[in-house]
């Protein structure tokens, strides 16, 4: 996942997100790219102290200016993808 992010640099091979090769761009396309393809939750980066996980699933979308109740309704779709249990998320 670092490497997909950008923070660490691959050895070998590409990897291409959205059509740029993130292996070889520069740390600015790197950075348009974050904004605008990927998010990224750290858990190791930066903790965020008793928040619910859908919260801080949802904390991207705000951050691009998506209005809450849309925000917390992709965070809702995100966390069903790999099942994790309502109870879990709220």
């Amino acid at each position: 996942m670092r490497m997909v992010w950008g923070n660490y640099l691959a050895a070998a091979g590409s990897v291409i997100v959205a059509g740029v090769y993130v292996t070889r761009a520069a740390p600015r396309d790197v950075i348009a790219l974050q904004r605008g393809q990927m998010s990224y939750v750290s858990q190791f980066l930066r903790v965020l102290p008793r928040l619910p996980v859908l919260d801080i699933v949802a904390e991207p979308f705000l951050l691009q200016g998506v209005d809450e109740a849309a925000a917390l309704d992709c965070a809702r779709a995100l966390l069903a993808r790999p099942n994790v249990p309502q109870a879990l998320s709220a």
